[in-house]
């Protein structure tokens, strides 16, 4: 039989697969897994989907239903962040072609029913990818994708109002200008806010456009020119997929398999097809690395440890001003971040009265807290889950939608709690405080 363009035939044993290298938002490559699957005829299906996306792409509605809450109560704050990322950028190029994002897997479903066919799932859990991904990633990759997310002029007006804030509150260099450097801080903050959106030209992308990243040639390129830029990203969204995928499909049973996945995964199947694959090691989710660990551990305990030996070095009247400056610095703080992006009043006054707690505790987080908060008393509707993907590609968006709403005022009050911790500790220092 003649080759057919991106599929390749491999062999495991006494097991056919054939392999499908698709674009997820390609009309052909939809058509061609439905042709591919009926003149096969296969034994199994096998899909480059978890069971949380296949869920996810059976019921594309499952947005509406999605528990903020729940988010922030078991951590995944930043893996929802990161899935909205990719979410966003796939359905922006899924409307201009008219396609739904992953329709080709909802091809291979379809036909999988159609013919009563196994079906298989052979991705990892995106949790876990997502994990290993923002855990195992450098703190100059983290900051790539952040500027990806909300664009590099929001990060550099956001970062120089950090810096400044800092400088101004930690040294005596702008002491003549405390005013003027205040108004600086605060025009850079609101910046992002205030520009127009859709200044930025898109690449117009076409099917043709589309079908030429299948071809491999480019499509080696293309993953080059990512390593290079985001190399931990590559490695843990598509390099181990590639390991684990393959691992897979050589444990299906099946005597003849149709495996669709996306093309950018094909050139390192083909490449580990005959490798010795640790499936464990792909699963294992990263430690907390040292940093991490000593801001949700040994600084807490550190301030715990600084207020109890300073009641052997001061009166009654200074550890009271301590502690109630304490509180007035962080909780002020916390409740200011949830104020400047428009929270609720619930919020921000749970803000101020829970950052001084949270501080000191490794388990708890202040935008654990108003996270929750502002889902429940600004519960996002079913229109502000609709158009979460619109809305998460710029700032404006971010304010207007409920759900980003959600995220703002958890980012906001952790960061004003950050800065008034910064903020007491310099005010206070703490060795000649107590020498005092």
């Amino acid at each position: 039989m003649e080759k057919e363009q991106n599929v390749e035939r491999l062999n495991f044993g006494d097991r056919e697969i054939i392999l499908i290298g698709t674009a997820h938002v390609s009309k052909a490559s939809a058509e061609q897994v439905t042709k591919v699957i009926d003149e096969e005829q296969p034994d199994a299906v096998c899909i480059e989907l978890c069971e949380s996306r296949y869920q996810k792409i059976k019921d594309p509605d499952s947005w509406k239903n999605m528990d903020l809450v729940k988010i922030f109560k078991e951590g995944k704050l930043i893996l929802f962040v990161i899935n909205l990322v990719l979410a966003s950028h796939q359905k922006k190029i899924a409307e201009k072609l008219g396609i739904n994002p992953g329709q080709e897997m909802l091809n291979a479903i379809s036909s999988a029913e159609k013919y009563e066919m196994r079906l298989e799932l052979i991705d990892r859990d995106v949790k876990t990818t997502l994990n290993r991904t923002w855990g195992l990633m450098s703190i100059t990759n983290k900051f790539k994708l952040l500027v990806s997310m909300l664009g590099a002029l929001t990060i550099s007006a956001w970062t120089l109002s950090f810096i400044l804030f800092i400088v101004h509150q930690s040294s005596e260099l702008f002491t003549d200008y405390s005013k003027i450097v205040n108004m600086v801080i605060l025009a850079l903050f609101f910046l992002p806010f205030l520009l127009p959106d859709g200044n930025k030209k898109e690449e117009e992308v076409t099917e043709e456009t589309l079908e030429k990243l299948k071809e491999q040639d480019m499509l080696e390129n293309l993953l080059e020119e990512m390593g290079e830029n985001l190399p931990d990203v590559k490695k843990r969204l598509i390099d181990e997929r590639d390991l684990y995928m393959v691992k897979k499909l050589q444990q299906c049973d099946a005597k003849k398999m149709v495996a669709v996945v996306g093309a950018g995964h094909v050139p390192g199947m083909l490449r580990h097809w005959n490798d010795e694959i640790d499936l464990a090691s792909l699963e294992e989710m990263p430690q907390p690395g040292m940093m991490s660990k000593f801001f949700k551990y040994a600084f807490p305990a550190l301030l715990v440890i600084g207020g109890v030996a300073g009641m052997f070095f001061l009166d009654f009247e200074q550890i009271k001003d301590l502690i109630l400056s304490y509180v007035l610095i962080t909780g002020g703080g916390a409740a200011i971040g949830a104020l400047v992006v428009l929270s609720h009043p619930w919020s921000i006054f749970l803000a101020f009265v829970s950052a001084p707690i949270t501080i000191l505790h490794p388990a708890l987080g202040v935008g654990m807290i108003t996270g929750v908060s502002e889902a429940i008393k600004r519960k996002p509707t079913a229109g502000d889950f609709e158009n979460l993907l619109d809305d998460f590609g710029s700032v404006k968006g971010w304010m207007k939608n409920r759900v980003t709403r959600v995220l703002l005022t958890s980012v906001a009050s952790s960061m004003g709690a950050i800065l008034g911790l910064l903020y007491f500790c310099q005010k206070y220092d703490i060795t000649g405080f107590f020498k005092s």
